[in-house]
């Protein structure tokens, strides 16, 4: 269960978090979180936002690690939302993980010594940070938070093998297909599309005009 109040504390740039199972739900709710999902993620997000001891604040286009950095902390996206990035060797980046309000961000790195990939706000954000070895220790000692955590990593498996057969299609248009099948035949905003390319690991060029030929249908 969440703590209803901390005492807070600055540092360089972090504050130690303050939040009650209330402003959680709204949260998610504001995120567009499916119900029945929120249900299931909301027991295991309280108890890793009572391990969080502290607050981060990210402004849009701004790295929270890169490759290669020490992994010290587990985050979770209280609002905004970051994306999981990896260049390519013809520079374009691509798009592993979008993290938005209720997700965590790059759970594998929990069990990695340094970041294999980078990690940037996509818009001004708010991540409760959560210590690695506090987490450690947790899923060691208590079988009940294991399970909650092995159910959520088991549906990060499923999203990312959705993610290999996405990329494994030829043409942009099965792949904005496919991924139009997957989020329920919502396309997002037009300010969204760039990421959308990344995420199809294709240019933003080639999806713009994949766009414009069917709204020509």
């Amino acid at each position: 269960m969440l703590k209803k109040a901390a005492a807070i504390f600055v540092t360089v740039d972090i504050v130690c978090l303050c939040i009650t199972e209330d402003v959680w739900v709204g949260v998610l709710h504001k995120a567009g979180v499916n119900h029945m999902i929120a249900i299931m993620s909301e027991q295991l997000m309280n108890r890793l936002l009572g391990f969080a001891t502290g607050e981060r604040n990210l402004d849009a286009g701004q790295t929270f690690f890169a490759q290669g950095d020490k992994v010290r902390f587990l985050a979770v996206v209280i609002s905004g939302e970051l994306h999981l990035l990896r260049r390519e060797k013809n520079g374009r980046e691509l798009i592993l993980q979008r993290a938005v309000a209720g997700c965590v961000v790059a759970e594998a790195s929990l069990y990695a010594g340094k970041y294999h990939c980078a990690c940037s706000a996509a818009t001004d954000s708010v991540l409760a940070l959560i210590p690695k070895n506090f987490l450690h220790d947790a899923l060691a000692s208590e079988s009940a938070l294991a399970a909650l955590w092995a159910e959520h990593l088991a549906a990060e498996v499923r999203n990312a093998r959705e993610q290999i057969a996405l990329l494994g299609l030829r043409t942009v248009a099965e792949r904005l297909d496919a991924w139009l099948l997957i989020h329920q035949q919502q396309m997002p905003e037009r300010g969204q599309w760039q990421a959308l390319a990344s995420e199809l690991g294709v240019s933003a060029e080639a999806l713009y005009r994949e766009i414009a030929r069917r709204n020509k249908l």
